[in-house]
């Protein structure tokens, strides 16, 4: 998702995990990590390095890039639900505008893998712009708001996903929701609270039969 566009925006927990995505438990730490994921960030340890506490090791800790940190102990769901599972303690990265804003890791993680999943808390804030990045890999699994009310997670394979979000009663603006992503080599799935997505757009219509030859 190049030349991306961010709006403020705020992650909590993002991980990269080859499992299916988790919904809000009671403690959400300890039920991402027991699925051993390649990287996982909470983002309550250090300022300006972030550990991972995934399974990559050392090797994939962020390097904060501006933003700040916030306090997100507990947040709640467009459905009403309150998620405090996160801990007393916890805390969310918040960019802005500013380019220059995010946490990098110094590898490239989604090269050449032939399944995954993204998951993560998110707060996108007010979208009023396009391309917004959420996380990803430029060139290789990019995922975010391509528009202000549509999801997509890009791969240069040629497997697209596009989602488009209800705006008011699924992902309103400055609003917490859980998003993941799982792809399986032969589709991409994307979940938002715990739940399945439809696959997308259709492929178009027309009023001619079909013909072969």
């Amino acid at each position: 998702m190049r030349k991306q566009v961010r709006r403020q925006l705020a992650v909590v927990a993002a991980t990269l995990v080859t499992m299916a995505p988790l919904a809000a438990r009671a403690d959400y730490s300890a039920a991402v990590l027991a699925d051993n994921p390649l990287g996982y960030w909470s983002f309550n340890d250090g300022d300006s390095v972030v550990p991972n506490q995934g399974g990559g090791g050392t090797a994939l800790d962020g390097q904060v890039i501006g933003g700040q940190f916030v306090s997100a102990p507990s947040f709640q769901l467009v459905d009403g639900r309150t998620v405090s599972g996160l801990g007393a303690g916890n805390r969310a990265y918040l960019v802005g505008e500013n380019l220059d804003e995010y946490m990098a890791v110094e590898e490239s993680i989604l090269s050449d893998l032939g399944e995954f999943t993204l998951e993560a808390w998110v707060n996108p804030g007010v979208r009023d712009g396009n391309r917004i990045g959420l996380f990803g890999q430029n060139d290789a699994v990019e995922f975010g708001f391509i528009s202000p009310n549509q999801i997509q997670l890009w791969t240069p394979a040629g497997q697209t996903l596009n989602y488009v979000i209800d705006p008011v009663n699924q992902i309103p603006e400055d609003t917490w929701f859980h998003m993941a992503a799982v792809a399986n080599g032969n589709n991409i799935r994307l979940f938002i609270n715990g739940e399945p997505t439809s696959a997308g757009a259709s492929y178009g219509n027309g009023n001619f039969n079909f013909n072969i030859g």
